[in-house]
């Protein structure tokens, strides 16, 4: 079923957070759809290798916090990622029961194919878009992304 956004619905914030989730689950979906080349991505997991590439040798709980992720969940798409190599484990030295997190060359390549998609995939959506309200609507997101209401 299809639903026109109309100005009235903006002002709803319900209906604002639906349509970012719509577009949020629409991506990975997408994103999974056209990336998983035999990896058999798990849930979360390409979130989370963006996460690592941003936050070089961050540990599981760091991930499991920003992104509101279960740990349980974290952990599971952590021995994914390590099992296809993807990213390398290496235990803290400041603090001997957790592993900091960095990429593998395989998960840089395999990070830079969903930058490649997520381009793609926002000009697809964006086709008539100014490059300079793209930057200040993704600027508002990581305002209201940095004041969310941690879990």
């Amino acid at each position: 079923m299809k639903h026109d956004i109309s100005t009235q619905d903006l002002k709803s914030p319900i209906l604002l957070f639906h349509y970012l989730d719509m577009i949020n689950r629409s991506f990975w979906n997408d994103a999974y759809d056209e990336l998983d080349t035999g990896r058999r991505f798990c849930a979360n997991s390409l979130e989370m290798l963006n996460y690592i590439s941003m936050n070089p040798n961050c540990k599981q709980d760091d991930i499991s916090k920003d992104l509101c992720i279960d740990k349980g969940c974290v952990a599971k798409g952590m021995l994914f990622l390590e099992q296809h190599e993807l990213v390398h484990r290496k235990r803290s030295e400041t603090d001997r029961r957790a592993y900091e997190l960095t990429l593998s060359p395989d998960g840089t390549k395999a990070l830079n194919e969903l930058l490649s998609f997520a381009d793609r995939w926002t000009k697809n959506i964006f086709p008539d878009a100014d490059p300079a309200d793209l930057e200040n609507c993704r600027a508002a997101m990581k305002i209201m992304a940095k004041r969310r209401t941690v879990r």
